[in-house]
């Protein structure tokens, strides 16, 4: 896309999100609530994104057909998000909706419940059943970082639409 009305286009997006980012790696211990793979504990990520498709939308904010104040403009870009984990649990490409406000300033987030990872399983507790499994992404400024949750509903707590497990959180500064 080559609209710059944001005074920025997708190559620009692309251009100042495509190095690969190492990034601390932590899975969490999901105990009591149900068992994961790998083991909880730290290792590392290799972690780059480049443009998905080659088009993008501006897409102003609007609320009642006005423009919501303090709400600027932004580009709608699909991203293709790479993860390889140093533990071999993750080692895939994502295709991701980014919301992206400057160059480098973007966040995503994205249900990947449906996509098989080899080395990453989850299973909940007996009286819990899976619902989601969003994927975040958000880079400002200088830093990176995501998050991976798993979202269930418990029998038990009736009253309780949602429980969340973070399940890893990845943190970097861009090079």
């Amino acid at each position: 896309m080559d609209d710059r009305s944001l005074g920025f286009s997708a190559a620009d997006v692309l251009t100042a999100t495509s190095q690969t980012q190492v990034c601390s790696w932590i899975w969490y211990d999901p105990y009591p609530f149900g068992t994961m793979l790998p083991q909880p504990g730290a290792t590392s990520a290799q972690v780059s994104l480049g443009l998905g498709a080659n088009e993008a939308t501006l897409l102003e904010p609007v609320d009642g057909g006005e423009t919501v104040p303090d709400c600027g403009s932004f580009m709608r870009v699909l991203g293709a998000l790479q993860i390889v984990t140093d533990d071999g649990a993750i080692e895939h490409t994502f295709l991701v909706p980014l919301r992206v406000s400057a160059p480098g300033d973007f966040d995503a987030n994205v249900d990947i419940s449906g996509i098989q990872l080899p080395g990453f399983g989850f299973s909940w507790e007996a009286s819990w059943e899976q619902r989601e499994q969003p994927l975040l992404i958000a880079s400002y400024g200088e830093l990176w970082g995501g998050l991976l949750l798993v979202q269930g509903s418990s029998s038990e707590y009736p009253d309780s639409v949602l429980g969340e497990l973070f399940v890893f959180e990845c943190e970097s500064r861009r090079n």
